[in-house]
C-alpha cells in the first residue's frame, strides 16, 4: 500500500517536469504501438521569401537506418524517448501524431522506445522516459529536456 502511494505521487511529480520512475510499469502492453505518420506536404505556404529549400518535418519510429539517414541529410533530429506505459508519452505521441505539420522544416523526431534502447539511455543520460535528446550529425548531443509536446520541442530546439 506504501509502495503504491509512492509510486503514485511520483509520478505525479512528472507534471512538474520529471520523469514517471520506471518502478511502475504494467504487465504487458496489448495494444500495438500507434503507427506513425509521416507529415504530408500540406504545411501553410511559406511566405515570400522564406522557401529555405529543408524537407518538411517527420515523426518517425527510431531506426538505426533512419537515424543515419538523416544525420547524412543534414536535418536536426530529436530522439523522443518514449515508453508505452507512461500516460504522458501517450499524450506526447498523441500530439505528435495529430500536429505533425507543425513540426518545423528540416527536424526529424524520432519515437525511440525507452525500455530496449538501453545504449542509447546510457549515452545520452536518459533516466526518465518521455526525454527529449536533440543531436547533431556526429551523434553529439545538442538539447535534452523532459517533457512536452510540439510547443515544447520548438521552444527547445536549437
Amino acid at each position: 500500500m506504501k509502495k503504491q502511494f509512492l509510486v503514485t505521487l511520483l509520478c505525479s511529480i512528472m507534471l512538474t517536469g520529471y520523469g514517471c520512475p520506471t518502478l511502475w510499469q504494467p504487465q504487458a502492453d496489448t495494444q500495438a504501438d500507434t503507427p506513425i505518420v509521416t507529415p504530408t506536404t500540406e504545411k501553410e505556404p511559406a511566405e515570400e521569401g522564406q522557401d529555405d529549400g529543408q524537407p518538411a518535418g517527420e515523426y518517425l519510429t527510431y531506426t538505426s537506418e533512419i537515424l543515419e539517414q538523416r544525420q547524412a541529410s543534414g536535418q536536426k533530429i530529436v530522439l523522443f524517448f518514449y515508453a508505452s506505459w507512461c500516460p504522458f508519452c501517450q499524450s506526447a505521441d498523441k500530439a505528435f501524431i495529430e500536429r505533425s505539420s507543425e513540426i518545423p522544416a528540416g527536424v526529424t523526431v524520432l519515437k525511440t522506445d525507452y525500455d530496449s534502447q538501453t545504449a542509447l539511455k546510457a549515452k545520452y543520460g536518459v533516466n526518465y522516459q518521455h526525454t527529449f535528446v536533440q543531436i547533431d550529425q556526429d551523434g553529439n548531443q545538442v538539447a535534452k529536456w523532459v517533457s512536452g509536446d510540439i510547443d515544447a520541442l520548438n521552444s527547445n530546439l536549437k
